[in-house]
């Protein structure tokens, strides 16, 4: 059953994720991405802030720090993940991969890939800031049951 805390978590952290697709995409300016990729971070990031902050919303204003980082680490690593096989899907789609032993190497580079991107200090900074911002909004929403 959807409650306030679930709901702001994954409003502000569907949030977060369009604002670092933003700078994302302004770190990248050679890769065209259009709108499903900002759908697609937003929903990833809906689904992680309910899983992760909204099913266990923090009890003080010192623990808003500790999930914050939670999810803003499980924010980047679905995002990861989920672009990793997406690159691997389109791959194999226009038949660059030839065989499957291709499908675990391709995999691993797209995930070192995009892993360097995650080392730039702005997104970090947006997705640490995001994570905090979504864990005081959800406490403040606890109360609403």
């Amino acid at each position: 059953m959807p409650t306030a805390a679930k709901l702001s978590a994954g409003i502000f952290l569907a949030l977060t994720a369009v604002v670092a697709s933003y700078v994302f995409i302004e770190m990248t300016p050679t890769i065209r991405l259009g709108s499903k990729f900002y759908l697609t971070n937003s929903a990833i990031g809906f689904f992680v802030g309910w899983k992760t902050i909204g099913a266990t919303p923090p009890e003080s204003i010192y623990r808003c720090f500790a999930k914050g980082l939670q999810s803003a680490i499980a924010l980047a690593f679905v995002t990861l993940m989920t672009f990793s096989v997406w690159d691997v899907v389109e791959k194999l789609k226009q038949f660059i991969i030839k065989d499957m032993i291709g499908v675990p190497q391709s995999f691993m580079e797209a995930v070192i890939d995009f892993s360097e991107y995650f080392l730039n200090p702005t997104l970090i900074a947006v997705l640490f800031i995001g994570g905090f911002i979504t864990s005081i909004f959800t406490l403040m929403a606890k109360r609403y049951r």
